[in-house]
């Protein structure tokens, strides 16, 4: 949920919400609704007293600095009947920080009772977490570090990774192939997105489903790599779709290799020591009925499409 008079009325764009939506599919969580909200304290309880109780986890973006309408600490306190109180210690290092503006920025510290603060370097006001509600700045140079800070409370088992394919063809020829694939594969969302062009018809199909864990195995085929060039060759099979940050591809390699699938040890060969990868006997056996499964809904796609 993204908090501003200038979000809802379009003056600015939801960026946050737009990278929080990229960020989260990265760690695997699945994104339910995005909303914009405007800077009425009403608003934003109404929302975060209805959501919060049916997701595990709502993120809001926005109105914790300190001018009339930031008013989000002040909404999330009504939403869960709580008073706000200050932590001292916050509110010492903001006057310390701010000494032109001691008192204002020292506000920035009243957060809902039981809430627990989050803090970056030299950020302004803090964030906070109240039971499943994550609370960030709107600045998006502060919301996405400070965001960092929690990510691994939010990361779940598998990340989510994608699929697409462009046809010339329109959306009402394929809606039937569409169907079906999304009735034999029900763990994947399978979407369309038509376009019109100068040459003619266009419908990007899209499918989404965790297959990282799947392509670090087939990379992992080909010989022993550290995980730096294992995100080089996922970038350069992929032809550049697939750029995934390091902290997406090293919690799988170590899920990988909780799970017997990869084995890794420290190699200094270069002169720099890094930890080196290998596909296991088991690994081998798990990408092998991936690719089964993904050959499986590809056929199954573009089969129709042909």
């Amino acid at each position: 949920m993204t908090i501003g008079n200038e979000v809802v009325s379009g003056d600015i764009e939801n960026t946050n919400a737009s990278w929080l939506a990229r960020r989260l599919e990265e760690l695997g969580v699945v994104v339910k609704l995005v909303a914009a909200v405007p800077d009425e304290v009403d608003a934003i309880a109404d929302i975060v007293s209805r959501e919060a109780p049916r997701v595990d986890h709502l993120l809001v973006t926005g109105g914790l600095g300190g001018t009339p309408d930031d008013v989000t600490r002040e909404a999330v306190s009504a939403a869960f009947g709580l008073e706000q109180e200050e932590h001292p210690e916050i509110a010492a290092r903001l006057r310390a920080r701010f000494q032109r503006a001691p008192d204002y920025a020292a506000r920035w510290a009243r957060l809902p009772r039981g809430a627990r603060p989050v803090e970056i370097e030299h950020g302004g006001a803090p964030g906070f977490v109240l039971q499943n509600v994550f609370v960030f700045p709107g600045l998006p140079g502060e919301m996405r570090p400070m965001f960092e800070t929690v990510a691994d409370e939010l990361r779940r088992e598998q990340p989510i990774a994608a699929w697409r394919r462009t046809f010339e063809t329109r959306e009402s020829e394929i809606a039937a192939v569409l169907v079906e694939a999304g009735r034999r594969y029900p763990d994947v969302l399978v979407g369309s997105y038509p376009a019109f062009t100068p040459e003619g018809p266009r419908v990007d199909a899209e499918a989404l489903k965790g297959h990282l864990d799947g392509l670090i195995l087939a990379i992992l085929s080909g010989g022993p790599a550290h995980g730096y060039a294992l995100i080089e060759e996922l970038r350069t099979r992929s032809g550049g779709s697939l750029d995934l940050p390091e902290g997406t591809v090293y919690p799988a390699l170590h899920r990988l290799e909780a799970q017997g699938l990869v084995r890794s040890a420290w190699s200094s060969g270069t002169g720099r020591r890094r930890r080196v990868y290998r596909l296991t006997r088991r690994g081998r056996g798990t990408l092998a009925e991936r690719r089964r499964e993904w050959e499986a809904l590809t056929r199954a796609v573009e089969g129709v499409f042909a």
